[in-house]
């Protein structure tokens, strides 16, 4: 059918708009890319990361620590120079949706660099520049951007090869480069890149967060932006980083690729990594082995692969409690994960390349998602090869509840007439999304709450939700599944006595202020006791008073059977909420959500307040623990 283009009515706030809302963090992937894709066209590609002064052309910049980035792939002439300055227009690249946008590093960079972002280039031995910034401003105050003119005749473009050679600079091959001003003219862009000073290494954990790989004909150095002193550091995509260090120190690293290629998942590659302790000097005794020596100071992650850049970064606790959902209960912090996507993966970036998106139809409305590695949680952990699955193990070290507390909490599942589980298969339309024990608890959904929020069911924890029905990922995540009934089994406890459990098992900060924290994992479910909580410490201090009440004296050694008994009193105070909570789950008028708000830990520790419901069991414990120091002393 004949049609007529659209066309856009007003560019000057188009182009403005676009600016103004980009996200300014993507800044240096933007520019790197750039980078790489240029300098990859040499016989031996280079970028390098450097400091430029722009008074060298006569710029009024105060400023002389400016932050570069020069590569050595194509030069520009002026009329290209102008160009590639435009926003949608690429060089040499191909424009699509899933390919380059021509606007990225124009759009992330301009809003911090009002006052300019220099561009030169040499072409056959001549070095133009332009300078692209924030031209005035409109009769409501808003930004209008352009080239800057660099003559009075109104040039926007300069020829400067004498100033370059006098600088320093070789002119004998052809080069690019941009220089980022900032939004003033006396500021320290190479410290001060968003206009506040952050990390000396800002710029290398970027690039070392973001590029999984580079080609291997590019050489990439950093001058600046690093945090290694008057050291030039080559940068190591973590890829290549990972293999050599791991190669050198066996004993320490050890990481692995599966090819997840079943009829399913064709393409699709899962990246485990053991990255041990280094040990050593008290000070790097628990550091990953990775971060010794490591030009990269940023924390361990993990994430999506998808086209050799990082996507979905998961680290810190964000990755300490991803990391136990998926089966890695604790040592998250020598333990991580990537997820490869194949390129035909049904994804795409969005507009400012920050996510990777899926995209679905439900009831006739288009839907966009956000892919997180919990999307991925049932695959990594199925794939899991047996010497990853070990290491998972070795670390898990709290210890579990003992049977009596078990098996009373077993009896108040028979009374409660729960029926063996039986998982029925129901359309999307009819699932209800959200049965996370909280924020974070599932896989994204449309109407879970964020990212990484619960919609799994209670032995389906991957299913998605109903929300990525995109043609490829129907297929990838679990089935949609409805419980009817409930299981019988209890989920499993364990006991935090520490801090340091604390983080390893990458319970939320405020667990420390917590009696307890229900968890569902992708293979199991888990209620965790903090034996260090001010409940659990009122429950100890008035049994240790009845022991020494019942004993007439002091003296006695009670203190393990008063920790026992206490122990086991806040176990049954916070297991028997979450066992009548999950008993609700196949109750007509009881949703997801419902049950999610019985299952948060404010009100299980708001029950366990209540503890002194529990003084006449306390007191008879206490008794029979008596009898047994009393045999114990007279057989002495």
């Amino acid at each position: 059918m004949a049609y007529e283009q659209l066309s856009v009515e007003n560019p000057i706030f188009d182009i403005t708009q676009q600016i103004e809302q980009a996200d300014s963090s993507m800044m240096i992937r933007e520019l790197v890319d750039n980078a790489i894709i240029a300098s990859a066209k040499a016989n031996k590609g280079k970028v390098k990361f450097i400091k430029f002064d722009p008074s060298i052309l006569g710029l009024p910049y105060t400023s002389k620590n400016k932050f570069a980035i020069w590569n050595n792939g194509v030069g520009l002439d002026p009329h290209r120079l102008v160009k590639i300055t435009n926003l949608a227009s690429s060089l040499d690249k191909i424009q699509g949706l899933k390919e380059n946008f021509g606007k990225g590093a124009k759009m992330a960079s301009l809003s911090v660099n009002k006052k300019g972002m220099i561009f030169i280039s040499c072409k056959n031995q001549n070095v133009n520049y332009l300078v692209l910034g924030e031209a005035e401003r409109n009769s409501q105050d808003e930004p209008i951007y352009g080239r800057f003119h660099l003559s009075e005749s109104g040039d926007v473009t300069a020829d400067c090869t004498e100033e370059m050679l006098n600088a320093g600079f070789d002119i004998s091959e052809d080069w690019f480069m941009v220089v980022l001003c900032r939004n003033e003219f006396g500021q320290d862009t190479i410290k001060e890149p968003f206009g506040s000073k952050i990390s000396t290494g800002w710029a290398f954990n970027d690039v070392y967060t973001r590029f999984f790989r580079i080609p291997k004909n590019v050489e990439m150095r950093f001058e600046v932006g690093h945090s290694k002193g008057n050291m030039i550091p080559k940068f190591l995509p973590i890829s290549q980083y990972i293999d050599n260090k791991a190669k050198n120190n066996p004993d320490k690293m050890k990481h692995e690729w599966v090819d997840v290629n079943d009829n399913i998942n064709q393409g699709l590659k899962v990246w485990y990594i053991w990255d041990g302790p280094w040990g050593g000097s008290a000070s790097n005794d628990m550091k990953p082995t990775s971060t010794i020596g490591n030009p990269a100071t940023r924390s361990m992650f993990s994430g999506l692969v998808y086209k050799n850049e990082t996507y979905a970064i998961s680290d810190g606790n964000t990755w300490k409690q991803d990391a136990s959902f998926m089966g890695i209960l604790a040592g998250s912090n020598f333990l991580r994960v990537f997820v490869e996507l194949p390129d035909n993966f049904n994804c795409q970036p969005d507009l400012y390349r920050k996510n990777l998106e899926f995209e679905y139809i439900e009831n006739g409305r288009k839907w966009k998602e956000p892919l997180t590695i919990r999307n991925f949680a049932k695959i990594i952990y199925d794939n899991m090869p047996e010497w990853f699955r070990q290491k998972c193990l070795e670390y898990d070290n709290a210890k579990s509840a003992d049977n009596n507390v078990v098996q009373k909490l077993t009896d108040l599942l028979s009374k409660l007439s729960m029926k063996e589980t039986k998982q029925v298969p129901v359309s999307v339309s009819n699932y209800k999304a959200g049965s996370g024990a909280e924020k974070g608890a599932g896989v994204t959904g449309k109407n879970s709450g964020g990212n990484g929020s619960g919609s799994q069911t209670r032995h389906n924890p991957n299913s998605n939700g109903g929300c990525n029905k995109g043609k490829n990922l129907t297929k990838i995540f679990s089935s949609k599944f409805k419980k009817s009934m409930v299981t019988k089994s209890v989920p499993e406890i364990k006991y935090i006595w520490s801090d340091k459990e604390l983080d390893e098992y990458g319970l939320p900060d405020n667990f420390k202020y917590r009696a307890g924290h229900f968890q569902r994992s992708i293979d199991k479910e888990i209620i965790f006791i903090n034996c260090t909580s001010l409940q659990f410490n009122e429950i100890y201090d008035f049994t240790v008073k009845k022991f020494n009440s019942e004993l007439k004296s002091d003296e006695f050694v009670t203190d393990d059977y008063a920790k026992n008994i206490s122990r086991d009193t806040l176990t049954w105070l916070v297991g028997s909420v979450v066992v009548r909570a999950l008993s609700q789950e196949a109750r007509t008028g009881w949703t997801n959500s419902d049950i999610e708000k019985v299952l948060n830990p404010e009100t299980l520790s708001v029950y366990a307040d209540c503890w002194d419901s529990e003084i006449p069991t306390i007191s008879s414990n206490v008794k029979e623990a008596c009898k047994l120091i009393s045999l114990e002393v007279n057989n002495q």
